[in-house]
């Protein structure tokens, strides 16, 4: 597709795609709040007495990715997490009113995405209550430890817990869980945590998927867990890395890891050479395109190349649809890039990781 792709093209090219059997597969779903604002029982109690068209993000984009997810659309975010929180509340809420299973396989479907791993962070969403209720062929979870509350004598059961109910990998969020990714570099108690997590996870053959970049968040959520520190910047590439991408989280965890958000949430500018490093130095290593712009897209494409990108979306906070056109945008429709990104690439480093 020569010039900028249009919305008939995007789906002509997806539809193309999944006629040749590719099962188009979004790695980064978050089918309930993470952050604090909607309890997982007020989600389903409202999605009760849902009709089958309630309200979702469906084709709308949301306000960030309408502003690309450029310094503007972080800059917005910013402040109203600090001066007006009861907005961010409000529309949080208002996104994930009703959140349900159908509802997360309605947008899959209005996207042309076939399969979707939907991503838990305790305590906000509790692992088990996802598992129990996201079910189907369609749907995968990951699991999830918060390492201020799990004691490090139960992470191993739990952790293969994970693995007897089908999870491939763990989903850590240290900006919003509280902790450094590096085990020295965090209270002697949290870190013997997560050593146990790290070895419980090369034990059963888990992948970890880290956030990647900064986050934003309202203060009024953490009263529900005070022992669990929010933090703004320890997913930085520089918590996983030094400066010419050496890591020795890397070089021993023994598993494969994804960065999500191409380790740049909120990060600007876009550091693709940092990314070009550290792809060249560790092939267990991974990105997903989770609220990242067509441009940006392009961009990594260009550092890192179509074997180590993952199609995110970081739904339901954004559009599904909008996220894998992004994609479909960046590629400028290349079916053998889309190919690796919307599946191939998933498929042959994570799928069969155990």
């Amino acid at each position: 597709m020569a010039g900028e792709t249009t919305d008939r093209e995007v789906r002509e090219t997806v539809a193309a795609l999944r006629a040749e059997g590719l099962k188009v597969t979004d790695i980064h779903v978050h089918p309930l709040d993470v952050m604090g604002h909607v309890l997982p029982e007020d989600s389903v109690a409202a999605a009760a007495g849902a009709p089958a068209e309630a309200a979702g993000v469906g084709r709308a984009p949301s306000l960030s990715q309408r502003l690309a997810f450029g310094p503007l659309a972080d800059a917005l975010m910013r402040a109203v997490f600090r001066f007006a929180p009861g907005a961010a509340h409000r529309e949080i809420a208002h996104v994930f009113a009703g959140a349900s299973r159908e509802r997360v396989l309605r947008e899959m479907d209005d996207a042309g995405i076939d399969r979707a791993v939907l991503l838990p962070i305790e305590p906000w969403t509790p692992w088990a209550g996802v598992a129990d209720a996201y079910t189907g062929d369609r749907l995968a979870v990951l699991g999830s430890v918060d390492v201020h509350r799990t004691p490090e004598s139960e992470i191993p059961a739990l952790v293969a817990r994970f693995r007897e109910r089908g999870a491939r990998g763990i989903k850590l969020h240290p900006n919003l869980q509280g902790f450094r990714p590096l085990p020295e570099q965090n209270p002697p108690a949290i870190a013997r945590r997560l050593r146990a997590l790290y070895a419980a996870a090369r034990e059963h053959r888990l992948y970890l998927h880290f956030h990647g970049g900064r986050s934003f968040f309202a203060a009024r959520a953490d009263a529900r867990y005070p022992e669990t520190p929010r933090l703004r910047d320890a997913a930085l590439l520089s918590a996983f890395v030094d400066a010419d991408g050496r890591s020795p989280f890397f070089e021993t965890c023994g598993v494969p890891v994804i960065l999500a958000h191409l380790g740049h949430f909120g990060v600007h500018p876009f550091d693709g050479a940092l990314l070009r490093k550290i792809a060249e130095r560790y092939p267990n290593v991974h990105f997903d395109t989770s609220a990242a712009s067509a441009p940006r897209i392009r961009a990594a494409l260009e550092a890192v190349g179509p074997k180590r990108l993952l199609l995110g979306s970081d739904g339901l906070y954004n559009s599904l649809y909008h996220s894998l056109a992004a994609v479909v945008h960046a590629a400028d429709g290349d079916r053998g890039i889309l190919r690796d990104v919307l599946r191939g690439n998933y498929r042959r480093a994570f799928e069969k990781v155990g």
